[in-house]
């Protein structure tokens, strides 16, 4: 049973540097974890291997999605942004807007489409130090509003259909939508876990995903994990689908032990199915 969102990878070079970064954003660290060594399965979900990598968990103020830095190199291996973009409810603290003029035709095309998802405008921001975008609400009428949270998560699309199919198999529901005629579908995970549900808008791209090679040491938001009380019984029951992953393999967390399941989406995105046991 897939119980609910765990968190969004967010790719970085430096943990430390990420964490302030995400500390204005409103999210503090739950936990950092260093040199945890990479399953010999996750090398072809990386653009350049190495041993082991970095983690620093961090959960917003208000219960929402938590945000994962990962640090898999000390650089970039690619210049791609992962397929994954993330809508924030409101601009971080301490941030300069960034300028519209410079977006290509597929960034002007989630803004409109995002806006339109939305009732409300929404605006780019460049993440010069991880070469990524995120985007922002701007909701003059709930100017009082101190969220940071992620609303939702965005995927530019080659095909909404195939694409809307393939995240129900994943827990996700199509919300009601105004217009008929839209290019874009919002789909959200409903779990009963507080702080673990989450919205996907879906964006046709009308083009090229430029993203659909997308590996977990991408540049941007490369990964969503979601909770399971069986990993095995999911990936029996995708398989039976024609969804297959990167097969089971453990990572020992803290006081935790996981079992991990890597799976790749129609557009690039990667999603990560994790059950949880505590270590006795």
């Amino acid at each position: 049973m897939l119980l609910g969102v765990d968190h969004l990878a967010f790719s970085a070079t430096d943990i430390d540097q990420a964490v302030k970064t995400l500390s204005r954003w409103g999210y503090e660290p739950k936990f950092i974890a260093r040199a945890l060594l990479n399953a010999p399965s996750k090398k072809i979900y990386l653009a350049e291997w190495q041993d082991d990598h970095d983690i620093a968990y961090c959960q917003p103020a208000e219960p929402g999605t938590a945000i994962e830095v990962t640090a898999h190199n000390k650089q970039y291996a690619r210049t791609q942004q992962a397929a994954f973009q993330a809508l924030l409810c409101a601009k971080p603290d301490q941030v300069a807007s960034t300028d519209q003029a410079g977006l290509n035709a597929g960034q002007k095309k989630l803004l409109a489409a995002a806006g339109q998802a939305y009732g409300c405008n929404v605006h780019p921001l460049f993440l010069s130090d991880y070469n990524c975008f995120v985007y922002y609400m701007d909701r003059p009428a709930e100017t009082n509003a101190k969220s940071r949270n992620i609303k939702s998560i965005i995927v530019m699309c080659a095909d909404l259909d195939k694409s809307q199919g393939f995240w129900e198999l994943f827990g996700f529901r199509a919300e009601p939508k105004e217009i008929s005629d839209a290019d874009w579908r919002r789909l959200r995970f409903n779990s009963i876990l507080t702080g673990r549900s989450l919205e996907l808008l879906l964006i046709s791209s009308g083009e090229k995903i430029l993203a659909a090679d997308s590996k977990l040491d991408s540049p941007g938001f490369p990964c969503l994990a979601l909770l399971t009380s069986n990993l095995a019984a999911e990936i029996e029951r995708l398989a039976a689908k024609g969804i297959k992953g990167s097969g089971e393999f453990a990572l020992a967390v803290g006081d935790k032990d996981l079992k991990i399941c890597l799976f790749s989406g129609l557009n690039g995105e990667m999603i990560e199915l994790i059950q949880v046991a505590d270590r006795r």
